[in-house]
């Protein structure tokens, strides 16, 4: 689920126009609608490969805005509201110049929305140097600005005639003074605010090679939501349009996620609860954290004495969709640099305690469930730290760590048997773990 997520899913490569026109669809049977706001052209229409790529297994709605009214964010964010699905679920993805739209939206609280996608987008001027030159932006000569120029700047070296050619179609469909409205409304914005009370889960895209949208700028946007997943691809500021199978299938996993969390939920209102079981797992499972000394494992070093025990217990805790969502990465951040993939020998004295998830309630489960699937897709040991003590032996840390893994295969194979809410994420696991076996790493 972070940015070095071994996917499963499968993706056929589409070949679509840049230039088809936007392409909002309905799936015979799907539960869960992506809701596609668009970046500062508005007219959805740099969607439309994108759109192919997702597959047939959500509705998607592309929301498109007035392309000759000079409008700011309040009035866009009220067309985009009006564009919302009528029922169902719906997950909103809002692109660079609407990536605040889309904050807004979500923060609104409806019970109807499952999750954010952010997508190289900001929660304020992602360039505050240009803020003094509010006055200069009405009088830009947008109509000269040549299209390469523009190319250079959102896709550079990923740039081809045919995305030219796509940008230059949108770009001239809309007004020079709708252009300098946005890009005036891009100046003062700020939705810090308003993105630290979205509850549902948060995934930012973020493309590494971004000319437009800081590396910076992103991570204020982490700083204001504390449960956000980063996905970090080496991609431009056209990150959707350049790296569109990579991108659709990120978003095919998290929506997947979200639908697998609705379905869950679901089945909770269906089936009764022994609360009193699920305390006594959770005191276990405290106890069992507390009784382990931390401190003598290396972590990483923004870790506090307690940080480890604190994002397990987390897990422990998990109870829904959300709090299971910020508890994995609570203890990817606990364990390493989940954004490089490279992880400390303190993850091995966890196996205990992820041992006990395994055995829990379906929320610590599943918590447990994505951060092995998640670690054994990616898991490289942090440089230094690529041997340590374990039991008093010298061990290979990510030998250790595949071999821990390997050894749940039985119970993956229990959670698959028993057809438990789970079963689909234990089974990818036990996927994982028997392609291992079959070829193993050299020692």
């Amino acid at each position: 689920m972070d940015a070095h997520r071994r996917s499963s899913t499968h993706i056929p490569m589409v070949s679509v126009a840049p230039d088809s026109s936007r392409c909002s669809r309905q799936t015979k049977g799907a539960s869960v609608t992506l809701v596609l706001l668009p970046g500062v052209d508005g007219t959805g229409q740099l969607f439309a490969p994108f759109v192919a790529a997702l597959g047939q297994e959500f509705n998607v709605k592309v929301v498109a805005y007035p392309t000759a009214e000079p409008l700011g964010y309040d009035e866009l964010e009220s067309i985009a509201r009006a564009a919302l699905p009528a029922d169902g679920p719906y997950v909103i993805l809002g692109e660079s110049f609407s990536g605040p739209i889309a904050i807004s939206l979500a923060a609104s609280d409806s019970a109807r929305l499952k999750g954010l996608i952010l997508c190289c987008s900001f929660v304020s001027n992602p360039r505050p140097a240009f803020s003094a030159l509010g006055s200069l932006v009405a009088v830009l000569p947008l109509a000269l600005a040549p299209v390469r120029v523009l190319g250079w700047l959102l896709l550079g070296h990923f740039s081809t005639r045919a995305l030219q050619g796509a940008l230059a179609k949108a770009m001239s469909e809309v007004s020079p003074s709708a252009i300098r409205a946005r890009l005036k409304a891009v100046l003062s914005v700020n939705v810090s605010a308003k993105l630290s009370k979205v509850k549902v889960p948060v995934m930012y895209l973020r493309g590494s090679r971004d000319r437009v949208v800081p590396a910076s700028a992103s991570a204020l946007v982490g700083r204001a939501c504390s449960h956000m997943q980063v996905v970090e691809l080496e991609a431009p500021h056209f990150l959707l349009q350049a790296l569109t199978i990579e991108a659709a299938r990120e978003v095919v996993a998290f929506m997947r996620d979200m639908r697998n969390g609705l379905n869950q939920s679901n089945d909770d209102h269906e089936k009764p609860h022994d609360n009193r079981s699920t305390v006594v797992e959770q005191a276990s499972l405290l106890r069992q954290i507390d009784s382990i000394q931390w401190n003598e494992y290396a972590q990483p070093e923004w870790n506090k004495l307690e940080s480890v025990a604190l994002a397990l217990a987390s897990a422990a805790a998990a109870a829904d969709a959300g709090s299971c969502s910020a508890a994995y990465h609570r203890v990817l951040y606990a364990f390493g640099n989940n954004h490089a993939g490279t992880y400390y020998p303190v993850v091995l004295a966890a196996f205990p305690i992820l041992n006990s998830l395994l055995r829990s309630a379906q929320w610590p489960q599943r918590v447990a469930l994505c951060l092995l699937d998640d670690l054994f897709a990616s898991f490289h040991p942090e440089p230094g730290f690529e041997v340590a003590s374990l039991h008093g032996d010298a061990c290979d840390v990510e030998l250790a760590f595949r071999a821990g893994v390997c050894a749940f295969g039985p119970l993956l194979q229990t959670l698959v048997d028993e057809a438990g809410p789970n079963a689909l994420l234990a089974s990818g696991l036990l996927s994982l773990v028997k392609e291992n076996d079959a070829n193993p790493p050299v020692q």
